[in-house]
């Protein structure tokens, strides 16, 4: 059996999630970069996940990415979405999902 891995990297994790549309981009900030863009309409490019990952909790790269971007996230999504520092990536084997780690990361809205 061959498996499969598919990788993304920051705004490339994304395009992985079912979540990936307007309303999802307008709560985590991505809505006015995906229309400079010049996307009229926001859909899924490769709906593989029910969960969504915004990258770089805490990187120096991303300073209004902090702990009260993170609070204010979770106080306002309805969809689960990772938060994850730099030092950390999602693992799918099958259908299971974990974290791998060595710094912080958040799991929200679930």
């Amino acid at each position: 059996m061959r498996e499969k891995v598919y990788v993304g990297t920051s705004a490339g994790s994304m395009i992985f999630s079912r979540r990936f549309d307007e309303r999802a981009a307008d709560l985590l900030g991505d809505l006015a970069d995906l229309h400079l863009l010049g996307e009229e309409r926001i859909k899924p490019a490769c709906p593989l996940f029910d969960w969504y990952v915004k990258p770089h909790l805490d990187s120096p790269s991303f300073p209004n990415r902090d702990e009260a971007w993170a609070d204010r996230l979770a106080a306002s999504v309805d969809f689960p979405l990772y938060l994850l520092d730099d030092d950390s990536a999602i693992r799918v084997r099958g259908d299971k999902v974990d974290v791998v780690s060595t710094g912080r990361w958040r799991l929200v809205g679930r």
